[in-house]
Formats: structure tokens, C-alpha cells, sequence
């Protein structure tokens, strides 16, 4: 045997050897039929199977600048304070014409999570303060202290929200029962976005998303605290080989509601879990 046909042997046997083996996961780096192996294979029916174990992370709130707007005026509405607990509105569009605010609320989202309030007493019948925190809760946070017949005004607090809809606080005065205006100057709020089984349910962790309904093989609908209908939805399969597409707007009369296709590469429908995200 001459040299080129003894280097030709060796580096045949040495294919064959590596192929054997199994070492190349892959037929070639730009190879477009996916796994080469039957343990990737696997893993991939695995993941296309099985419940994740994944749970997406809170996601972290951004804020969102108001023109001032009253959510709360006891002149108005409601009458002074006193040493009782009230509570108020802050999210949503109804319920504020109780309280003296702006009757269709100040465009705080359900979803929330904290509001920039400024507060200011006007004329309290003798000294005290003015504690703000949750909703439904005796609040502990002091904003200002005043004394009779003064007016105070109190601008960039940043005081949580009660859970659920409507999002509320709670204020209680001390001493001398003060008139109260409370003015939104922004809010806190989680991005539109979670994870969804294929059953049509929101997985723990998922931001803003009230719920999900499985219509049919591959079809969903998904309900958010907000009117998407000029929004921008991304949808993503849990598993890489599936398609996805979204419509923010398919029904005039649920405005909140996106409407999400899930399919195979021939087309096929079928029902996976899928990460939903949506820019406003």
C-alpha cells in the first residue's frame, strides 16, 4: 500500500470510529433536519410532552409618568377625615366619584403595583398626621404632620397598592380631621407577559394576565388587565420545532383579549405551552 493510500485507510477508519461513537451530535453545522441523534430525539419528545418545571421570575415593574390627576377630594366628596381608616380607589375607571376624584379615574392600570402620590391636608381642625400604605390595611407610613387651620401639600410618595381590582390604598388621620386631595403623578407597573400550558392556564409568574380558555387543537384566547388592541404580541413555543402567531385585535368586543395559533412544520395544529409577551 503507498502513502496516499495508507493516509486515505486512517482517515476513513477514523470517521467511522467518531460516527460510531455517536460524538457528533449534529450532521453538520448548518444541518436543517435538527437532532441527529436518537437521545436528542428524545429529549426533544421529552420536552414536547412534559409539564416544565420552569416558573417564570416576577418580573420587575417600570414607571409610568402621569399628568397630576385627582383620585381623591374630600371637598368634594366623602367629607373630612377622621381617626377611622378609609379606603381609596386608585386603579381602574370607576368608583372615584365616591371619593371626589376624576369620575373616570386617572388611567392607572389594574395591574398596578405602586402608585407616585402627592397628598396635601387642608385645614384640619387641630394638629395631627396623615398615614398612607395598602388597601385594606391600618396604614403605619406617616406623610405629613400638620397642625390646625394650615394646609399641607406633600408631592412624591410612592405608596403601594392593595392587591386585586380595583388596586387601592388606605389613609388614616390623627388628631385633627383634615380635608384630603390625593393626586396621581405615576405608577409602577409589571410587563404584559407570561407562560401558558396547554390547557389555556397561566403558569405562577406570569405578569398581568387575568386567564387563558383553550378553544380548539392549537387555538387560544388570552385575557390581560388592559385594552391590547393597538399593542404588539410575540408569541414563542416552548418547543423550538412549533410555530406561533398572535392577533391583538380579532374581536371588537374584547378588547383585553389576544388570540394565539399554535402549529407544527406541516401545518398541523396542536397544543404546547407558549411564553406570551406584549408591548403597549
Amino acid at each position: 500500500m503507498n502513502r496516499r493510500s495508507k493516509r486515505a485507510a486512517i482517515a476513513t477508519a477514523a470517521l467511522v470510529a467518531v460516527t460510531a461513537a455517536g460524538s457528533a451530535a449534529w450532521a453538520g453545522s448548518g444541518n436543517p433536519k435538527g437532532p441527529a441523534t436518537s437521545s436528542d430525539r428524545t429529549a426533544l419528545a421529552a420536552a414536547a410532552a412534559a409539564p416544565p418545571v420552569y416558573q417564570p421570575a416576577g418580573s420587575e415593574s417600570r414607571y409610568v409618568p402621569v399628568a397630576p390627576c385627582a383620585v381623591v377630594n374630600s371637598e368634594t366628596a366623602g367629607g373630612r377625615l377622621n381617626t377611622a381608616v378609609k379606603t381609596y380607589v386608585v386603579t381602574g375607571s370607576t368608583g372615584f366619584a365616591a371619593q371626589g376624584g376624576k369620575a373616570t379615574g386617572c388611567g392607572v392600570p389594574a395591574g398596578a403595583t405602586a402608585a407616585q402620590l402627592s397628598f396635601v391636608v387642608k385645614a384640619p381642625t387641630g394638629r395631627g398626621t396623615l398615614a398612607a400604605g395598602f388597601g385594606g390595611k391600618t396604614p403605619s407610613n406617616v406623610v405629613v404632620a400638620y397642625q390646625a387651620g394650615e394646609s399641607y401639600s406633600v408631592a412624591s410618595n410612592t405608596v403601594q397598592l392593595s392587591a386585586g381590582s380595583p388596586g387601592s390604598i388606605a389613609v388614616k388621620a390623627s388628631g385633627g380631621a383634615p380635608n384630603l386631595i390625593v393626586k396621581v403623578t405615576g405608577y409602577y407597573v409589571k410587563p404584559i407577559a407570561g407562560f401558558i400550558d396547554p390547557n389555556g392556564v397561566p403558569y405562577a409568574g406570569s405578569s398581568r394576565i387575568i386567564d387563558g380558555t383553550h378553544v380548539g387543537t392549537g387555538q387560544y384566547k388570552v385575557r390581560f388587565d388592559r385594552d391590547i388592541r393597538y399593542c404588539s404580541a410575540t408569541v414563542t413555543p416552548y418547543v423550538s420545532p412549533y410555530y406561533a402567531s398572535a392577533s391583538t385585535w380579532f374581536d371588537s368586543n374584547n378588547p383585553d383579549t389576544m388570540f394565539v395559533w399554535l402549529w407544527k412544520s406541516d401545518g398541523t395544529p396542536v397544543d404546547q405551552y407558549f411564553y406570551v409577551s406584549v408591548s403597549c
